[in-house]
């Protein structure tokens, strides 16, 4: 499979995880919205797609290379797995982590628990991300080692 290819699919799955996270979590950050900015939480829309945009770029060229660089051809699926985490779930970890603590150390009511929970999710995004794009790419080199042998 074309890597950008790969890179679509997974820049697609992000997407829809992340939307689902924030549908499912929307209260919380709407009350921690309000409780800011003492209005209702309202998405400026403009600087949506930049933000994805630069999410999937800092996958793409950071999580990923740091991650693939550290791989060993003989690793299994679980060490693949944690060295997702290790190291592109860092990345995660690293971005989502700076923006809360900035939101928590300038605004007054920032909570604590989106401090938590936000870091947390994006950790785990960039690991889940990253072990997709991994996996995938195991697979297609599988596929093409069949192809060359027959």
């Amino acid at each position: 499979m074309n890597k950008y290819i790969n890179y679509f699919l997974i820049s697609s799955i992000l997407l829809v995880l992340d939307l689902i996270w924030i549908y499912t979590n929307y209260n919380l950050y709407a009350e921690s919205t309000e409780k800011i900015q003492n209005s209702p939480l309202i998405f400026n829309y403009n600087y949506v797609l930049l933000a994805y945009i630069i999410v999937i770029f800092s996958i793409i060229h950071i999580a990923l290379p740091l991650t693939i660089v550290n791989l060993d051809i003989n690793d299994s699926y679980l060490n693949k797995l944690f060295k997702s985490l290790i190291y592109g779930g860092s990345v995660g970890f690293v971005i989502y982590s700076i923006y809360n603590l900035t939101s928590i150390i300038i605004y007054k009511n920032y909570s604590i628990n989106v401090l938590i929970l936000d870091t947390l999710w994006g950790t785990f995004l960039y690991t889940l991300i990253t072990f997709i794009y991994i996996i995938n790419m195991d697979i297609n080199l599988d596929i093409d080692i069949v192809k060359l042998l027959n």
